[in-house]
């Protein structure tokens, strides 16, 4: 099965909320568990709609954030390459806090 996020899917959870975007491909087999591959991206900032991630009681400007599926059995982010930094708002990545993961 083939999932493409579109131009619109928002997701808000675990600190997360953000627009994403990439297309994901799920394959199972008989009797093991799926696999997914595939990128989904946080997407460009457009207007006052921005991508923030909530984290140390603050809550942060994502810069960029990727998370890559590359066939590793379960859909679960562990084992799969993933990417996301996000600064405190008005302080720029050169600045203020700053989680990398």
């Amino acid at each position: 099965m083939d999932i493409d996020l579109g131009k619109n899917f928002r997701f808000r959870g675990y600190g997360l909320d953000a627009r994403l975007a990439g297309l994901l491909s799920l394959r199972t087999q008989a009797n093991q568990a799926p696999t997914a591959h595939g990128v989904v991206q946080v997407a460009e900032n457009e207007g006052n709609s921005r991508s923030t991630y909530s984290a140390y009681g603050q809550k942060l400007d994502i810069e960029r954030g990727v998370l890559a599926f590359q066939g590793v059995e379960g859909v679960d982010v562990e084992g799969h390459a993933r990417s996301l930094v996000a600064h405190h708002s008005g302080f720029g990545p050169t600045g203020g806090s700053c989680v990398q993961l």
